[in-house]
């Protein structure tokens, strides 16, 4: 029960903390919670001493938040897998390491937005809930 009260709390706090303008005020400003505040040189410090859970949990959520609410997107991610988006946001981080991690990830998914699924790529359980 405690992990799936954490997954919720992480998908609710990952929808309030995310780039959105549903959520962000008239300016385009909004608070941004845990470790999406953090800067890139912070997730570069935590991956080096492969302390990069909590990252990787924001990173989950963040990306559930954006699948709920886009239009048109199943998975934002496309193909790629969780490795691949951190070693993406690792190499960026590299190169701007004031920048933050929710920041980051904005930037990774203007990169690969055009490769997201629309739609589940199977049928079935696992395919996807709007079957």
């Amino acid at each position: 029960m405690k992990k799936l009260f954490i997954g919720i709390s992480l998908f609710t706090y990952s929808l309030l903390a995310s780039n959105f303008s549903l959520a962000a005020d008239s300016d385009g400003n909004y608070a941004v919670w845990g470790e999406g505040g953090a800067s890139c040189y912070s997730f570069s410090k935590a991956r080096a001493a492969e302390k990069d859970a909590p990252f990787k949990a924001y990173l989950r959520g963040y990306l559930t938040s954006y699948n709920t609410i886009t239009d048109d997107t199943y998975s934002i991610s496309g193909g790629m897998k969780l490795t691949e988006m951190m070693e993406w946001l690792d190499n960026y981080c590299d190169q701007k390491a004031i920048d933050s991690f929710d920041r980051a990830i904005q930037m990774m998914i203007s990169s690969i937005e055009d490769k997201r699924y629309k739609k589940p790529k199977k049928k079935g359980i696992s395919g996807g809930w709007g079957n």
